[in-house]
């Protein structure tokens, strides 16, 4: 095989491998980018599910069949009446809090130190500066003091929503945001339209719940 035949079939393979490279990058990088796509779809779709998580089975409790949270702050050395004292203070102060429309601190017992306070507040779906999504949300606050410890139940929980239109609403929360009317048979899905009343109830009641830490606390 003289030289220039030698130097035709290396120029041949040369070139033969130069197109079998881009013929074999070329399907690969759009499978990448189909994959990196998917990947991303497929994330956002963990990232929404996920960020459900924490509404499903048992994000509303239930007592006797009745939606009930209940939260308690230890308050070490503490006897009952003081912690009833600082209780009450807190509890006065949280019915003057922004959103709040008819709150207050409706029967004592300081006897037993106890507290019922009863609320009516505006709780904020989506806001706007044109509008306002927003339902009125009622419930009563009892809260009972011991010694090194205050319990609060929030119970008779209701939503009021689009008092002033023909689609008014006045439901309990067993009646729209109890797991057995507000997820779906299987548990892993809020149904739509009572997703906004679920999730934004239980923030609303965790925010309570963490304010309750923070409001009656030992000296």
């Amino acid at each position: 095989m003289n030289k220039k035949a030698i130097m035709t079939i290396i120029t041949a393979m040369t070139v033969f491998s130069t197109h079998a490279q881009n013929s074999w990058e070329l399907p690969n990088s759009e499978k990448n980018k189909e994959a990196t796509v998917e990947n991303v779809v497929v994330d956002e779709k963990k990232s929404a599910k996920a960020e459900d998580m924490q509404y499903l089975a048992g994000a509303v409790p239930e007592k006797d069949g009745k939606v009930v949270f209940t939260f308690k702050k230890k308050v070490e050395g503490a006897d009952a009446a003081t912690i009833y004292d600082k209780t009450f203070e807190w509890i006065e102060s949280l019915t003057t809090t922004e959103n709040q429309l008819n709150s207050r601190i409706a029967l004592v017992n300081k006897a037993e130190q106890k507290i019922v306070a009863t609320f009516s507040e505006w709780l904020d779906f989506s806001r706007s500066i044109i509008s306002v999504d927003r339902t009125r949300l009622d419930y009563v606050m009892v809260a009972e003091c011991v010694d090194d410890l205050v319990t609060i139940e929030i119970s008779r929980i209701k939503f009021h929503y689009d008092e002033d239109r023909p689609t008014r609403m006045d439901v309990s929360a067993e009646e729209w945001i109890s797991d057995s009317k507000a997820l779906n048979k299987n548990g892993d899905k809020i149904i739509r339209g009572r997703k906004k009343f679920r999730k934004k109830a239980v923030d609303r009641m965790n925010e309570i719940g963490n304010a309750l830490k923070l409001g009656v606390k030992a000296d």
